[in-house]
């Protein structure tokens, strides 16, 4: 429901604006940045939260803590987490769902939807967008049609394109597709 796998939830407190999930995790000394394996190195802040999608209408956070490592290749930095990525205060599953609705409707009534500040839509599409080209390109074999969608996320024209399959049977088509002939398209 929060977009976490494979954790242990070891409290989960309420107040009247929000939901507080603490997971319970081993502390996995990893560098946030490389994901390389690194020797704590203090407490770090404490206790972080971050952004989860709404449950039932009410803002959600992840909350756990967040020590330093000292990692040989990067230095000090804070561990990495399962659920969010470095210098992020938003988990991935909330910046997955924020990008669907800026591909049809403005940074402003996602604002609204989502009751985040505006200007963090455009820098939530260009962390999701990093991690998307980070990632194994889109399998095309077996694919008939096609549905895209293109539209603008950000002044200056950044463009965040949405594909998606509407049938996945193989048929003649497909070896165009790959060809990339432009008569079959």
């Amino acid at each position: 429901m929060i977009g976490v796998e494979n954790i242990v939830v070891e409290d989960v407190s309420f107040d009247e604006d929000a939901q507080t999930i603490r997971p319970y995790r081993p502390h996995s000394c990893r560098c946030g940045k490389c994901g390389q394996k690194a020797p704590c190195y203090d407490a770090g802040r404490g206790t972080r939260h971050w952004r989860c999608p709404d449950v039932v209408g009410t803002k959600a956070y992840m909350q756990a803590d967040a020590f330093k490592v000292r990692c040989p290749k990067c230095g000090t930095a804070v561990r990495k987490l399962p659920w969010a990525d470095h210098r992020s205060w938003l988990t991935r599953a909330f910046e997955d769902t924020c990008c669907w609705p800026v591909l049809s409707m403005s940074k402003l009534a996602c604002q609204k939807l989502l009751r985040i500040l505006w200007r963090w839509v455009s820098a939530i599409c260009s962390r999701v967008l990093a991690r998307l080209n980070l990632a194994q390109p889109p399998k095309t074999a077996g694919l008939r049609r096609i549905g895209v969608d293109e539209t603008s996320y950000k002044k200056g024209h950044s463009y965040m394109t949405g594909i998606a399959a509407r049938s996945s049977t193989p048929s003649s088509s497909t070896s165009a597709l790959r060809e990339g002939n432009p008569s079959t398209l």
